[in-house]
């Protein structure tokens, strides 16, 4: 019992000792004031931290945003669809897509920007920009296409060729076109021409064919593939 008592001793020694030598007065309070007086005043960073974050998680990268569209997930952070309006989607079809398509809209956050066409003998842009995919644009554009009534052959070159034109607006870069039908166009072999050349900035196009028949998907397969996009076939 003797030496562990002795020990806390001889440290206050030591410390009292040492103060002399300095000409400064011993703390008040004995030697854990001594100790604490010692310590490093600067506040204490976790080892497992980084020095710049001293606790704080660093911002995080921008990533594309993941949307469930037809039962299938699309990357991109600014998506325009192309649709199909033309007189055979009458009905099922084009109750479905308004439906899916709808149903996509709203999944989009602020940081995400849309743009839509519908086509048949015509082509109808609902803006001639990308816009942001705020609330009130979103619910704009549904109400777009609730109003759609179909009507006209199946034109998909200069509906593909508008949105290729809205799309290549937006700055963000992650930009996606998806193009919707029932079946294979009038104008399938100068679609695939037209849409590919003025396709310069590479924006991947997928495709979906909403069809229990497999008229289309020679065509739809093609328009995908050339434009590095890919290609579904959702029965109706």
């Amino acid at each position: 019992m003797g030496p562990q008592r002795a020990a806390p001793a001889c440290l206050l020694l030591t410390c009292l000792m040492a103060c002399i030598a300095l000409s400064v007065p011993p703390p008040r309070g004995g030697l854990s004031q001594a100790l604490i007086a010692n310590e490093d005043p600067r506040p204490k960073v976790p080892l497992d931290l980084p020095a710049s974050g001293a606790g704080f998680e660093d911002e995080p990268e921008p990533v594309p945003q993941e949307i469930l569209f037809f039962d299938q997930y699309f990357e991109g952070d600014a998506f325009v669809w192309v649709i199909d309006k033309s007189g055979s989607m009458a009905g099922e079809r084009l109750a479905l897509l308004k439906f899916e398509l709808g149903r996509a809209i709203e999944q989009l956050s602020r940081r995400s920007e849309l743009g839509l066409v519908a086509f048949s003998s015509n082509t109808v842009a609902w803006r001639d920009h990308p816009v942001v995919a705020d609330s009130v644009n979103k619910h704009r554009a549904v109400a777009w296409i609730d109003a759609i009534e179909p009507g006209g052959i199946t034109m998909v070159g200069p509906a593909g060729v508008k949105a290729l034109e809205i799309v290549q607006q937006s700055q963000q870069p992650d930009r996606r076109l998806i193009v919707v039908s029932d079946g294979e166009p009038q104008d399938a072999g100068n679609a695939l021409v037209n849409i590919g050349s003025a396709n310069y900035g590479a924006v991947p196009i997928d495709t979906m064919l909403v069809s229990e028949s497999d008229a289309g998907r020679p065509f739809m397969q093609a328009l995908a593939a050339q434009n590095g996009g890919s290609f579904t076939w959702r029965l109706p």
